[in-house]
């Protein structure tokens, strides 16, 4: 049996204030997750945790 790990993914602006947060449990293996943060244009850091652990941060530019 595949064991699952919670996937979390926050989007800070750039002062490192957590704008908003998604959470999902997903087993090994690639996936695409799809969230509709409603973030207004600018810029942003997006940071990706697997059971707490942090996997990547990228900046993220939202336009309108």
């Amino acid at each position: 049996m595949d064991k699952s790990f919670e996937i979390l993914v926050i989007v800070y602006d750039l002062l490192g204030k957590k704008v908003t947060t998604f959470s999902t449990e997903k087993g090994a293996g690639e996936h695409l997750l799809r969230s509709d943060f409603n973030l207004k244009s600018g810029n942003y850091i997006i940071s990706i945790l697997k059971d707490n652990v942090e996997l990547k941060s990228e900046k993220l530019i939202i336009t309108n």
